[in-house]
């Protein structure tokens, strides 16, 4: 019975994850995020872009869920990061979830997460619908889809102030002297992710 379980519960993951990669932009360093991502604030609900908050910082984008317990548990010490190199880095931490109540609900719950000064975003694709209701085209890129590159040990994607990905890296290395190191000279110094 338990074999059976699990045998389905693989099965079906299997199956979202060909669904869920058909249209996955594969991410790689070197590109350029060519269009904008309209994401929507969780601190108090506001829609603006990606390249709004980022202005003329680098970038690192932080894929967290709250049921991911690693993702959570790095929070705190992204948040210490992102004070420290505040003006010069903006961390993203971007959740897959559509509803900002759930989310902000959950960082309000815990007392570790409750005064981060992090950036938390809603990912939001935005496309513009015909006269019935059909979608028609993508106006804001699914930032999520477009940069979720890792699956469940998920890249970090560090970008310049340009907009171009300079590397991915795993979680691990958001650190302090690679923040330091890729603020100096652009890329990350500490095994970065080899694109395949």
């Amino acid at each position: 019975m338990m074999k059976n379980c699990i045998c389905i519960i693989l099965g079906l993951l299997f199956v979202q994850s060909i669904v869920y990669g058909q249209d996955k932009r594969q991410v790689k360093i070197g590109d350029s995020l060519l269009q904008d991502y309209k994401v929507q604030l969780v601190h108090n609900g506001e829609w603006t872009t990606v390249k709004e908050l980022q202005g003329n910082r680098n970038l690192i984008i932080n894929f967290w869920g709250r049921r991911c317990k690693p993702c959570v548990r790095a929070l705190p010490k992204l948040d210490s990061l992102q004070r420290e190199f505040g003006n010069d880095m903006l961390i993203l931490c971007v959740s897959p979830e559509e509803d900002i109540k759930v989310v902000k609900d959950f960082l309000d719950s815990k007392p570790l997460l409750r005064n981060l000064k992090l950036t938390f975003v809603i990912n939001s694709a935005s496309y513009t619908y015909n006269k019935d209701g059909v979608r028609t085209n993508l106006v804001s890129g699914d930032l999520y889809k477009d940069f979720m590159v890792g699956g469940l040990d998920p890249k970090k994607s560090w970008l310049d102030p340009d907009g171009i990905v300079r590397a991915l890296t795993r979680p691990k290395e958001v650190n302090r002297e690679n923040i330091a190191f890729f603020l100096s000279n652009g890329w990350v110094n500490e095994n970065p992710v080899e694109n395949k």
